[in-house]
């Protein structure tokens, strides 16, 4: 049937009409799926699922008038009218995200708020006021989003998720050390040893930890991470963590990760400087010489190749060539070429 194109009959049961229409967008072009619906609003008038189904594919060919009666009719006709406000919320916040909330006038983040305060009502599910968090966020009200994010965490939502958006909320506020406290709530909504879902949070953490100073946790939360995503992990996450030792002195670590990352991204420049710039740091001055030559040859015009080269050769006392490669740091324009001349030319 599906091949020669004939049109199918709708079930005669309404739940079973609904279960088609939700499944046929995965089987049928825009076209025929637009006349399912149509067909589903005709045959079943007084069911808000069509209406509602309509003004979606309406509010996506932006046609948002009609797609505003249609979720008016919706709720009109609606049982459960806390659903259809709900519903209607839902679509307004969605055409928001998708960058067309002034496309339409009446369509504005204040009234998907009042449609959800609406929902909540009827019918105060927990799910209605987390959609007004989403929309107060978007609407750049991070304290009244972060509120309500942890009021949720008091009900049967609770799950890191809340946690990391209220982090999300603290963040934008600049309250570093919140956003960490937040992240701490969402990490702990898990227990030792840890689950993969775990890893996003762990992830987030790390990075707060890092921004407030606090390296070492920092890198035991990337050690986390590590463990539960073993694969696909790139040199950017190696890179990040060998930032997180370098600040926590712990050298060693810092140059296994950053010639781990150097061997996913063996074309990166910046990764060869920091390897030299941390040999230079712990008196490997050999490697150090070598691995910025490797630097130049991958990045010839690059001042810190050329920088670290001279300094390492210098402290090794080989200060002729030493003076020669800062110098030419400082006419590649390295700020801090001038300064090594003048301590090494004494």
């Amino acid at each position: 049937l599906k091949e020669v194109g004939i049109k199918k009959a709708l079930p005669d049961d309404q739940e079973q009409a609904v279960l088609t229409m939700y499944v046929a967008p995965n089987v049928m072009d825009s076209t025929d799926y637009a006349g399912l619906v149509d067909d589903f609003i005709a045959k079943f008038p007084a069911a808000p699922d069509g209406y509602v189904s309509r003004a979606q594919l309406e509010a996506n060919g932006k046609k948002y008038a009609e797609a505003d009666a249609d979720m008016n009719q919706a709720i009109k006709v609606a049982k459960k009218k806390d659903d259809a406000h709900f519903s209607y919320a839902r679509l307004i916040y969605q055409n928001a995200v998708e960058g067309d909330s002034a496309a339409y006038a009446p369509w504005s983040l204040d009234k998907a708020v009042a449609q959800a305060d609406e929902a909540y009502g009827i019918n105060p599910l927990p799910i209605y006021k987390e959609l007004k968090a989403q929309i107060f966020f978007l609407q750049k009200k991070y304290q009244p989003a972060a509120d309500l994010y942890l009021e949720l965490t008091k009900t049967n939502l609770r799950d890191a998720s809340l946690f990391f958006n209220a982090a999300r909320c603290k963040e934008q506020l600049k309250d570093t050390l919140g956003m960490v406290a937040m992240l701490d709530s969402a990490v702990n909504t898990f227990s030792k040893p840890y689950l993969k879902e775990a890893a996003p949070y762990l992830l987030a953490r790390a990075q707060g930890l890092l921004n407030i100073g606090k390296p070492r946790e920092a890198v035991l939360d990337f050690n986390e991470y590590e463990k539960l995503m073993p694969v696909g992990l790139t040199d950017n996450f190696y890179f990040v963590r060998e930032q997180a030792e370098l600040q926590g002195r712990l050298f060693q670590q810092a140059l296994d990760d950053i010639k781990k990352a150097i061997s996913l991204s063996p074309k990166n420049s910046t990764y060869y400087a920091e390897k030299a710039m941390i040999e230079v740091k712990v008196g490997l001055l050999d490697d150090a010489i070598a691995t910025a030559k490797q630097c130049i040859q991958v990045a010839p015009d690059l001042s810190d190749g050329y920088l670290f080269l001279g300094l390492a050769q210098c402290i090794k006392g080989q200060k002729p060539e030493g003076l020669k490669n800062l110098q030419k740091a400082k006419e590649l324009g390295h700020i801090q070429a001038q300064g090594f001349i003048d301590k090494y030319s004494k």
